[in-house]
C-alpha cells in the first residue's frame, strides 16, 4: 500500500473523532452520503478532493499536513469527509491493517515515554475500558482521558483527548502498556523516581482545596469540592508528589453524597482523613524534600538476601473501581515479619485474568499457593520492596521439613494478647504521618471463640474471638468463603490460630479472617476463600454443631466508651459543625479543661479569633488532626488496659 493509502486506512471514524469532534465527523459522513464529495485527482501519495465546492489536498505524510481552502484553522470536516470518501473508494484489506499491539514494543514505549515512564507504569492500574474496531480506543474511566491508536500507525501517531494536555505523553504510554499487558507481555517492575522538593504552588492549591472540602462537608454540599480534589489530584503538578496526590484522590472518592447519605461514610472519619492530608501539606512545607512525605510512584524490588519463609494464606479481592488481584501472605521464619506477594490487574485490563485461577498456578516457578502451606520456602536472593512486598519474577525452592504452628510461635509472630495489637500495628505500618496505607497481617491465637453470627444491619458475617483476658476482637469472614456456617461451626474446637488482616483505624479492635490453622490429622493452614473446611458428617457432626451453639455467649469486657474517646468524638463533631456557623458549647470547653487538653483549648481560641493569618477552615483542620491523634492514642490506651 502507498503512504496515502496507509494513512486513509488508519483513520476510521473513531480516529477522526479523536482529532476533530464527533459532531464534525457526523457532518462529514452526511456530506459523503449526499454525494457531495468527489476525487479530482489521485496521483500516488497525493489526492485532490472536492467537498461541497471546497477543494483540499491530502498526502501520505500525516493528516495534519492536509491543506483545505476553507477558512477553518487546522483540520476540518472537509478533510474528514475526504478521508471517509477515500476509505470507501479503496477499502483496505483487513490483513493490511496491523493492530496497535502488533506494532508496539516494550522498548519503544519506554523510549517514547522518556521521563514520564514511571508515571505511565503507575497509570497501568487505573480502571479503563477498551474498544477495538479498526482503531483501538483506551478510555481511562476516572480521568476521562481517551487514547486512540489508529491501525497500522506508530506509537507517536497515537491520539489523545483529555482535560489536561500536559498528561498526553504519559497517558499514551500507559495505554500502550495496557495493550501490551493484555497481549501477554509482562511489564517491568516499577522504579522509584528521585525525590524532588515540592513546589509551594502545589501545597497552596492543596490547602485551599482541603479547606473548601471541609467547609462543604460541614454544610453537606460536597459535589463541587469532590470534583476540585480529584482535578487537583490528577494534575501534573500534584503527581510530582505521589503521596499527596494519592490522598487527594482517595478523599475525592470518599466524598460522595450517596455514600454519606447511605451512612457508608461517617462525616467524622472523613474530617479526620482531610485533617491528616492537611497535616501532610504542613509537614511538606517544613521538609519539602523528605522522600517519606513525598512518596513514590510505585515499588522498587531490590535484592535483599536469603529468606526462609512459611506460607500463611491468601485472599482474592476486587475494588469498587474494578481492579482485582490475589494477595499471598508469607512469614519470615527468622524475623517474624509478614510479607506479601500480590498479583493484580487494573480495572478493564487483561480480562482473562481471574485471581481465583492464580491460586492454582505456580508462584516463583515453584508451586501453586495451594501446595505451599506447611512447607519451608527458600528465596536465595529475595526481590523485596521497601514495604516488604515480594516481587513475582523470582525463583524459590522448598526447604527441608515442615512448618508447624510451634515453629511460627518461636518467631514471636503469634499474638495471644489483643492488648499488643495497637503497638504491633504501629511497628508494622509506622506512626503518625509516616504510617503507610493498607493493612497489617498477623497471626492471632485465641483463648475462646464464639459461633459466627450474621449482622443484619451491616449485612456481613462477624466472628468474635477472645484472648485470655477476655478481651474481644470482632472479625469479619471474607466474602466468598468456601465453606458454609455448618462447616465453620463444626471446626470451632479445632481452630488454634488464624491469619488476620487489621487496619490502622481499628487499633486492634476489629479485622478480617484470611486463613485458619486447624489442629488434628487433616489440620494446618486453610485459606477460607479457596479451601473447604473438613466438615464432620453424621451424628458426630450434629453433636459438634449442637455443642458449639449451646455454649453460652461470653459477656464482653468492653464497657461504655472511654471518657477521652467520647470527648474527642464529640469535639470533632462540634468543630466540623462550627464551619457552618454552629457554636462550640461551653460544656465541651469545660470538658477539655477538665481533661487537661490545653492544646485543644488553645486551638479553639484561634478558631474564635478567625484571623486572616489563620483562616477558620485551616485552623479547624489542624485541630481535627490533633483530635484524631488523641482519639487514636486513647483507643490504644484502652486496649492496653483491657
Amino acid at each position: 500500500m502507498s503512504a496515502l493509502a496507509n494513512l486513509v486506512a488508519a483513520y476510521d471514524e473513531a480516529a477522526l473523532v479523536a482529532v476533530l469532534s464527533k459532531g464534525a465527523v457526523i457532518r462529514a459522513r452526511r456530506e459523503v452520503a449526499a454525494g457531495k464529495v468527489s476525487i479530482q485527482q489521485l496521483d500516488g501519495n497525493t489526492a485532490s478532493v472536492d467537498v461541497d465546492g471546497v477543494t483540499l489536498t491530502l498526502d501520505g505524510k500525516e493528516l495534519a499536513a492536509a491543506r483545505c481552502a476553507c477558512p477553518a484553522v487546522g483540520l476540518c470536516r472537509h478533510i474528514a469527509a475526504a478521508v471517509l470518501h477515500l476509505r470507501e473508494a479503496a477499502p483496505a484489506a483487513p490483513t493490511e491493517l496491523l493492530p496497535p499491539a502488533a506494532i508496539l514494543t516494550l522498548e519503544g514505549v519506554e523510549k517514547f515515554a522518556g521521563k514520564d515512564w514511571s508515571h505511565a507504569l503507575a497509570m497501568t492500574d487505573a480502571p479503563v475500558s477498551i474498544a477495538a474496531d479498526s482503531s483501538t480506543l483506551v478510555s481511562f474511566v476516572e480521568t476521562h482521558e481517551v487514547v486512540t491508536f489508529p491501525a497500522g500507525l506508530a506509537l507517536n501517531k497515537a491520539l489523545y483527548k483529555g482535560p489536561n494536555a500536559a498528561r498526553k505523553k504519559r497517558a499514551i504510554a500507559a495505554a500502550a502498556l495496557i495493550l501490551l499487558r493484555n497481549k501477554g507481555q509482562a511489564l517491568p517492575e516499577r522504579v522509584i523516581d528521585e525525590a524532588k522538593a515540592v513546589s509551594v504552588e502545589v501545597l497552596e492549591a492543596a490547602v485551599q482545596a482541603l479547606a473548601q472540602a471541609a467547609q462543604a462537608l460541614s454544610s453537606g454540599t460536597v459535589a463541587l469540592a469532590r470534583d476540585r480534589l480529584f482535578s487537583l489530584a490528577i494534575s501534573t503538578r500534584a503527581e510530582a508528589v505521589p503521596r499527596l496526590s494519592a490522598e487527594l484522590r482517595a478523599l475525592s472518592q470518599r466524598l460522595d453524597p450517596e455514600r454519606l447519605r447511605r451512612a457508608e461514610e461517617k462525616p467524622v472519619d472523613l474530617f479526620y482523613a482531610m485533617a491528616r492530608t492537611f497535616a501532610l501539606t504542613e509537614a511538606l512545607r517544613v521538609t519539602p524534600s523528605d522522600p517519606a512525605l513525598i512518596g513514590v510512584l510505585a515499588r522498587h524490588f531490590s535484592p535483599s538476601g536469603r529468606r526462609r519463609l512459611a506460607f500463611l494464606g491468601a485472599e482474592h479481592w476486587r475494588t469498587a473501581s474494578g481492579a482485582r488481584g490475589l494477595t499471598n501472605v508469607f512469614l519470615n521464619l527468622e524475623t517474624g515479619r509478614t510479607h506479601r506477594a500480590v498479583e493484580a490487574r487494573g480495572a478493564g485490563t487483561d480480562l482473562r485474568f481471574r485471581p481465583q485461577d492464580a491460586w492454582g498456578l505456580p508462584l516463583w516457578s515453584l508451586a501453586s499457593p495451594a501446595r505451599m502451606a506447611g512447607k519451608e520456602i527458600l528465596l536465595e536472593d529475595a526481590a523485596c520492596a521497601p514495604d516488604g512486598n515480594f516481587g513475582l519474577t523470582q525463583q524459590a525452592v522448598f526447604g527441608p521439613g515442615e512448618v508447624s504452628l510451634d515453629r511460627l510461635e518461636i518467631t514471636g509472630a503469634v499474638v495471644g494478647d489483643w492488648g499488643q495489637l495497637p503497638e504491633r500495628i504501629g511497628e508494622d505500618l509506622g506512626r503518625g504521618l509516616r504510617q503507610r496505607a493498607g493493612e497489617m497481617f498477623t497471626i492471632l491465637k485465641p483463648h475462646t471463640i464464639e459461633v459466627p453470627s450474621f449482622d443484619p444491619l451491616q449485612q456481613r458475617l462477624v466472628w468474635t474471638w477472645q484472648d485470655a483476658q477476655e478481651q474481644d476482637i470482632v472479625l469479619d469472614l471474607p466474602p466468598d468463603t468456601a465453606s458454609g456456617m455448618d462447616a465453620i461451626t463444626s471446626v470451632l474446637g479445632r481452630v488454634v490460630a488464624g491469619l488476620v488482616a487489621l487496619s490502622p483505624q481499628s487499633n486492634g479492635g476489629s479485622g478480617r479472617v484470611i486463613a485458619l490453622y486447624l489442629s488434628g490429622q487433616d489440620g494446618g493452614w486453610r485459606s477460607l476463600q479457596f479451601e473447604r473446611l473438613p466438615e464432620l458428617s453424621g451424628l458426630r457432626g450434629v453433636m459438634e454443631r449442637f455443642k458449639a451453639r449451646a455454649v453460652p455467649r461470653s459477656v464482653s469486657t468492653l464497657g461504655a466508651m472511654h471518657p477521652l474517646s467520647l470527648f474527642f468524638e464529640r469535639m470533632t463533631e462540634a468543630v466540623l459543625a462550627s464551619l457552618s456557623g454552629a457554636r462550640i458549647s461551653n460544656r465541651l470547653r469545660e470538658d477539655a479543661r477538665a481533661l487537661g487538653q490545653t492544646h485543644v483549648l488553645s486551638m479553639l481560641e484561634q478558631m474564635d479569633a478567625a484571623s486572616t493569618t489563620a483562616p477558620k477552615p485551616a485552623t479547624a483542620l489542624r485541630l481535627a488532626y490533633l483530635l484524631s491523634e488523641g482519639a487514636r492514642l486513647s483507643d490504644r490506651s484502652m486496649c492496653a488496659e483491657g
